[in-house]
């Protein structure tokens, strides 16, 4: 489609074709294609969503005009997927949704050089493809892709988020993507250009499943690219979500938090990166579980943060072996924090103790073994509790002496 405001709808029918452009030209916008009433389209050429074009859409569902809103779009080419092809293609869109059904055997590309566009499956739909590319140029901005109100996504090929582009998403809001092919990776931030993406699951039915062999989770890959490595790329597990992966591994400039969040398997946190129940900026206060084991050791040594505010600490339960050799623990105190014990990480086997410890104020220390149990404890020294006991005599002393007054 050249031009703009055009669309086609396909509601119920059979339509087969060779290529599907929306939005040629850069003034081609607000162009749809719209299949539904369990209306089928096949395509098997080239299909793309806002070649150079803005606010061009393709709707698989989600029609008010008939009874029955499911579609089902099949790419039968040997071209990738795009959605916001040219620099300037922005604000684009592919919606899988109310039960309908994706297929292709290629990539699906969010963003190769547009930015702010999206392909999302939602409200039960299926999509089925090769791998899957968010923000692919080093100027491709705020893309996403994900899963919205259940549903599910297979893939046989490797996710990049932010393959060389910044602020690219990829989110689950309820349902299942899986990535089924051996070796293929999931990505968040791949090339040294590629900073501030995220992969963020949220609820208890949100889940990624990397499990294939030699396949593995990795949060800033710094894979590619010259200059500094990448900052701020970050898999974010809250709400009950679960990463059911073979081996997760965090990378310089990369972060893994959580709020009730779980990773089945081993987690690997090498040099730069940083493991964080809770959340990185806000002081909010979380837990992470961790099926396999954590290992710090990794080039150098990486770090776990934990907050403390009140009565309250961050978390993590380590099913197998804690690695900390090598590794940094920084504590973020927050006002006020009560004079008590906090055990604020349990595991299977201890390996080690952490080469530095950050935030620790004085009167404070750290117990490996906590009770003599398999937990990590912050723990007042007698002097800190002293003082503490003193403060609270204060406060009843000048309670009493006030109600006397009175």
């Amino acid at each position: 489609m050249n031009g703009s405001q055009g669309g086609a709808e396909n509601y119920g029918g059979t339509w087969t074709v060779a290529n599907t452009t929306l939005g040629e030209q850069a003034t081609a916008t607000g162009n749809y294609l719209t299949v539904a009433g369990n209306g089928t389209y096949t395509n098997s050429g080239a299909f793309t969503v806002g070649l150079s074009g803005n606010n061009n859409r393709v709707y698989v569902g989600d029609a008010d005009l008939v009874t029955a809103r499911n579609g089902t779009l099949t790419l039968t080419g040997t071209s990738d997927v795009v959605i916001g092809a040219n620099a300037g293609a922005n604000n684009n869109s592919l919606g899988v949704v109310d039960g309908s059904a994706f297929s292709t055997s290629k990539n699906v590309i969010v963003g190769q050089f547009g930015s702010h566009n999206e392909f999302v499956v939602a409200n039960g739909s299926t999509a089925t493809s090769g791998g899957a590319r968010i923000g692919v140029d080093a100027g491709s901005t705020e893309n996403v892709a994900g899963l919205v109100n259940g549903g599910s996504w297979t893939m046989n090929g490797a996710v990049r988020v932010g393959d060389a582009g910044s602020r690219n998403g990829f989110l689950i809001y309820e349902g299942t993507v899986a990535l089924t092919e051996p070796g293929k990776n999931f990505y968040v931030g791949y090339n040294k250009s590629a900073s501030q993406n995220i992969l963020g699951l949220l609820g208890p039915t949100a889940i990624l499943e990397v499990k294939a062999t030699g396949a593995d989770v990795v949060i800033s890959a710094n894979a590619a690219g010259s200059g500094a490595n990448a900052t701020g790329n970050v898999a974010a597990v809250f709400g009950g979500a679960t990463i059911d992966a073979t081996r997760v591994l965090v990378g310089d400039g990369g972060s893994l938090v959580g709020i009730a969040g779980t990773i089945t398997g081993n987690v690997l946190v090498g040099s730069g990166g940083v493991i964080a129940p809770g959340d990185l900026d806000d002081g909010t206060i979380g837990s992470l579980a961790i099926g396999g084991n954590l290992d710090l050791s990794q080039q150098g040594g990486g770090r776990i943060d934990i907050d403390v505010l009140q009565g309250t600490i961050d978390t993590i339960d380590v099913g197998g072996t804690l690695n900390t050799t090598g590794g940094t623990l920084h504590f973020d105190f927050g006002s006020p924090v009560f004079p008590w014990e906090f055990v604020f990480a349990t595991y299977g086997t201890l390996v080690g103790t952490f080469a530095t410890v950050e935030g620790l104020p004085a009167g404070w220390s750290v117990d490996y073994h906590y009770q003599g149990l398999n937990q990590i404890a912050l723990v007042p020294e007698p002097s800190t509790l002293a003082m503490a006991s003193l403060g609270v005599a204060a406060l009843l002393s000048r309670g009493l002496r006030r109600r006397k007054q009175v």
